[in-house]
């Protein structure tokens, strides 16, 4: 059987990381907390928050450093649940790997991660779970905790997931409904698996799709010739996306997917699409774009921009409120948003290893102009400042309260009705504040009501996808055909 990986080595703190970051004050900033919001003075000593207030009755100690936060948002630290750094996929690997990969995070006001141990059919989940720590450990530049996949089912598999749960700091597991033959379980196998996260206290997580609808698509496109990008579209049918997309008021978190490869590796699948790898960017501009789409539109307020992309995310995982929370005792990863900043986001200027970017062009108000990760400022100014194997795995306890209680019916342990937690409680927009712009709501689009869910679809011979091969689609959905993005650069 596998053993724990022995603890990474302890790096050398540069110059730059050290003395009076180990003390912060920042002072004048509007807190903003998924259920309230207030002007208030932070301080951090050794990587966590020891006090919240307005300052009247707090001393700063000397050789302290100080931030004047105002007119910015001090937000926690946002939480991206779904990454895939330095991953083996399609006969190549990722290119973004834990040092790069949570430099950008970092870069964008993301101060924890949570990627996917994905082991091969046959293969210990122990072993695979030693694996991914090896190679994140020593890399990462912010705090990380990891899922696990459930690729195939034995006995052996059920006793490893306790193993993991009980002694290695995992509490949730992922099980694929796509990818036919690699990574897919049965429904059967499915129900165990529920059935045993439900024993151990664990997550459930599901990549939702039907790998075999998806399958016997696939072989009826190649056959009529159907080679190129578009037939990973054609495969997929879109229409519960477009209820899962416009239900924006019913969004708990966010997470980037991120699983970078460079156009050389889109490459590999020239001539048939199958062998495309899957995965774009996303873990450096997730909370610049869900502020600008989501805030800057009037959409949500700022309370819940940060239950959606921090709180919440913690609360699943059971990490709050050590992260997710501004508050005395949490974990020191802070970021001072400020909400009047506008960048255009694009290949040239990210920190991410891919040569292109999916939202390259676009314009977002909302950009971290401090990133504080474990009590350390890490962005500056625009600056970034990070040492590999600054951040630590953070190990996630079973039985979330946000997730088993709700599932019982029981209200949240600090007396929060299902609103609070899912972060729905607003401040009042119509308040004004003398020196932070907050956007005007507007009502929500009238829900979509989708057609069947799957179809198994029908392929002339003479199929022709000049632009989009669906046709028109309902508000909501993606068209992967209108990008900007050419796989020949052209």
């Amino acid at each position: 059987m596998a053993t724990s990986p022995a603890p990474a080595p302890v790096k050398k703190v540069p110059i730059h990381l050290q003395s009076a970051q180990n003390r912060l004050y920042i002072k004048r900033g509007h807190v903003v907390n998924h259920d309230g919001m207030q002007q208030a003075d932070i301080y951090i000593e050794d990587g966590t928050i020891r006090y919240v207030g307005s300052g009247a009755d707090f001393v700063v100690p000397g050789g302290c450093r100080t931030i004047d936060a105002a007119g910015l948002m001090v937000i926690p630290g946002g939480i991206d649940p779904h990454t895939h750094f330095q991953l083996e996929f399609g006969g190549t690997v990722s290119v973004d790997d834990f040092y790069q990969g949570t430099k950008a995070a970092v870069a964008g006001g993301t101060t924890t991660i949570m990627d996917f141990v994905i082991p091969k059919k046959g293969e210990s989940l122990l072993e695979a779970y030693d694996e991914w720590r090896c190679r994140a450990d020593t890399k990462v530049v912010c705090d990380y905790g990891l899922h696990v996949a459930i690729t195939w089912w034995s006995k052996s598999v059920r006793d490893e997931m306790r193993i993991l749960c009980q002694e290695r700091g995992v509490n949730s597991f992922k099980c694929f409904m796509a990818y036919k033959g690699l990574f897919q379980v049965t429904d059967s196998e499915l129900y165990e698996i529920f059935e045993t996260c439900k024993e151990l206290g664990a997550v459930a997580q599901v990549h939702a799709e039907n790998g075999d609808v998806i399958a016997k698509n696939v072989q009826k496109l190649l056959a009529a010739g159907v080679t190129g990008p578009e037939g990973h579209e054609l495969s997929r049918t879109e229409e519960v996306e477009a209820e899962a997309v416009n239900r924006a008021d019913d969004l708990q978190t966010t997470g980037s997917d991120n699983c970078t490869f460079n156009k050389a590796q889109k490459e590999l699948g020239r001539g048939d699409f199958t062998k495309i790898p899957n995965g774009v960017n996303g873990v450096e501009d997730r909370m610049s774009v869900v502020w600008e789409k989501g805030v800057q539109t009037g959409l949500i307020d700022p309370q819940r921009f940060v239950a959606i992309t921090s709180t919440n995310a913690a609360k699943i995982f059971n990490l709050y409120p050590r992260k997710g929370r501004i508050a005395p005792g949490s974990d020191a990863d802070v970021v001072i948003w400020d909400p009047k900043a506008v960048r255009t986001i694009s290949a040239a200027t990210h920190r991410q290893a891919c040569d292109f970017n999916i939202f390259e062009g676009m314009k977002v108000h909302g950009v971290p102009e401090y990133v504080i990760v474990r009590g350390r400022v890490c962005v500056e100014n625009g600056m970034l400042r990070v040492a590999e194997g600054h951040g630590q795995f953070v190990e996630t306890p079973v039985n979330p309260p946000f997730v088993y209680d709700a599932l019982n019916g029981v209200t949240d342990r600090n007396g929060d009705d299902k609103a609070a937690r899912n972060g729905l409680q607003s401040l009042d927009l119509n308040q004004k504040h003398s020196d932070v712009d907050i956007p005007e709501p507007y009502s929500l689009p009238e829900k979509y009501i989708p057609g069947p869910a799957l179809s198994v679809i029908s392929v002339d011979s003479q199929v022709s996808t000049p632009h989009s091969a669906r046709g028109h689609r309902p508000d909501g959905t993606k068209d992967m055909q209108q990008s900007t993005f050419s796989i020949s650069g052209e």
